[in-house]
C-alpha cells in the first residue's frame, strides 16, 4: 500500500463475531476498510441505503430504489449464514455465498489529512461528504457510441467484478479512457425481479448496451461524513472536538456481487467461512489474501479458498499512483483563524445545530475546506 493512503486511512480494531454470532476478544482484526456490524446499525439507526448502477449490474437488490440486502460482518450461530439488512429495517441471516448483498464500506479518515468537504443538496437527506478515490458507478448514455468504441483506450487498470461460481474465479471489468473519462465495461447481472425497475430506463435513447454488456462511468466516490458534530472545530467550526478521526461511509452501497465467502460446502470449515477475519469481503476490500489468515478457531480453519486480492481489491482498485498526486496537490491548510471567521461562517457563543449549518451552506451555495 502507498505510504501516502497509509498515512490517511488509519487501521482501526474491530470486535467481531465467533462462530455462534457472539462477541470474542480472540476474533478481532485490525483494518482499513470494513462493513458495518449489527451493532453498529442498531446503534447508528441508519436511513435507507441508495445503491449505485454499478452494484446493481452486479447483483444488488432493490426495494424498489434502495438496497433491499445490505451485508454485515456478524457470523450467525446458524449453519454457514451471515446477518444483514433487510427491508431497511429488519436483521435478517443469508447463506455466507450470497453474491447479491450490496456492500456500502466504511473507514476512519486522519484528522491531519485536509480534503474538501462538500454538501449534498438532497432535501430529504443532507449531509457533508467527502470525495476520495473512484469507483465505477453510473451506466452512461453515448450519442456517440461507434466513436467511443472505437477511440476508447485501455488504462491497463481492472476492478474485480461478481463471483463466478462454476469457475471459481472473479470477473474482471477493464478501465477505459475516453476524452480525459474513465469507464469500464460491465456484464449486466442485474435480478430478474429488478430488470423492468432499473434496465427499462436506461434502455430509453441510445444508452451504452452490447451483448448484455453496459458501459459504467467511473466516479469519485462520496464519503459520508458520521460523525461531524464530533469533529474539532479548525474542521468543523462547531464541532466539539471529541473525535479522534473522521468517521466516514460510502453515501451509498457500491460493491455487490463479492460473497461473504465464497465457499460453504466445507463441513470441517463452515465455521471459519461464517467469521469476517476469515471472509473474501475483508481480503477483497483491505487487498489481503485470505489463505495467509491465522483463524482463532486453529490452524484447521485458517481462510482457506477465500481469494487472494493482494495484487488488487477494492484499496488498490480506487486509487492509482496518479489520483494519489492529485489527492496532494488539492491538500488545503486551514488558516490559523478558521473558527473565528472564514468562508462566511461567523463563531459565536451560541453554535448552530447540524440543520443550521447545512441550511447556511445550502442556500449560500458554499463549500469549505477540511
Amino acid at each position: 500500500m502507498n505510504d501516502y493512503y497509509k498515512s490517511l486511512i488509519l487501521p482501526v480494531k474491530l470486535e467481531n463475531t465467533n462462530q455462534k454470532g457472539n462477541r470474542a476478544g480472540t476474533f478481532g482484526t485490525t483494518d482499513r476498510i470494513f462493513i458495518e456490524s449489527c451493532f453498529d446499525y442498531l446503534v447508528a439507526g441508519r436511513k435507507k441505503m441508495p445503491v449505485s448502477d454499478y452494484a446493481v449490474l452486479n447483483g444488488a437488490f432493490l426495494d424498489p430504489l434502495y438496497s433491499k440486502k445490505q451485508m454485515l460482518r456478524d457470523a450467525r450461530s446458524t449453519f454457514c449464514s451471515i446477518e444483514i439488512i433487510k427491508d431497511q429495517d429488519q436483521i435478517y441471516e443469508t447463506p455466507v455465498t450470497d453474491q447479491n448483498c450490496a456492500i456500502s464500506p466504511c473507514m476512519h479518515l486522519s484528522l491531519n489529512n485536509e480534503l474538501e468537504i462538500k454538501i449534498s443538496n438532497n432535501s430529504d437527506d443532507s449531509y457533508y461528504y467527502i470525495e476520495l478515490g473512484q469507483f465505477p458507478d453510473e451506466i452512461i448514455y453515448l450519442p456517440a457510441y461507434k466513436d467511443f468504441e472505437r477511440t476508447a483506450k485501455k488504462t491497463g487498470k481492472y476492478y474485480i467484478g461478481r463471483y463466478i461460481k462454476d469457475s471459481q474465479t472473479f470477473e474482471t471489468n477493464e478501465e477505459y479512457v475516453y476524452n480525459g473519462q474513465k469507464y469500464v465495461m460491465t456484464k449486466n447481472h442485474t435480478n430478474p425481479a429488478n430488470s423492468d425497475l432499473f434496465l427499462a430506463p436506461r434502455l430509453l435513447g441510445n444508452t451504452s448496451v452490447k451483448n448484455n454488456y453496459y458501459w459504467v462511468k467511473v466516479n469519485p466516490i462520496k464519503w459520508r461524513i458520521r460523525n461531524w458534530e464530533d469533529l474539532p472545530t479548525h474542521i468543523n467550526p462547531q464541532g466539539n472536538g471529541s473525535a479522534k478521526y473522521i468517521d466516514v461511509q460510502t453515501a451509498q452501497a457500491i460493491i455487490s456481487g463479492i460473497p461473504f465467502h465464497v465457499q460453504e460446502t466445507n463441513i470441517q470449515l463452515r465455521d471459519s467461512h461464517k467469521l469476517w477475519i476469515n471472509s473474501t469481503a475483508r481480503a477483497y476490500l483491505n487487498s489481503l489474501n485470505a489463505h495467509n489468515v491465522i483463524s482463532p478457531l486453529g490452524s484447521e480453519f485458517n481462510g482457506d479458498h477465500g481469494g487472494d486480492f493482494t495484487n488488487g481489491g477494492f484499496l488498490e482498485e480506487i486509487f492509482d499512483e496518479k489520483e494519489i498526486e492529485i489527492i496532494k496537490k488539492e491538500t488545503v491548510k486551514p488558516s490559523s483563524n478558521f473558527a473565528k471567521n472564514s468562508f462566511g461562517v461567523t463563531v459565536d457563543n451560541t453554535p448552530m445545530s447540524i440543520k443550521e449549518q447545512l441550511k447556511f451552506y445550502v442556500d449560500t451555495g458554499k463549500s469549505f475546506m477540511l
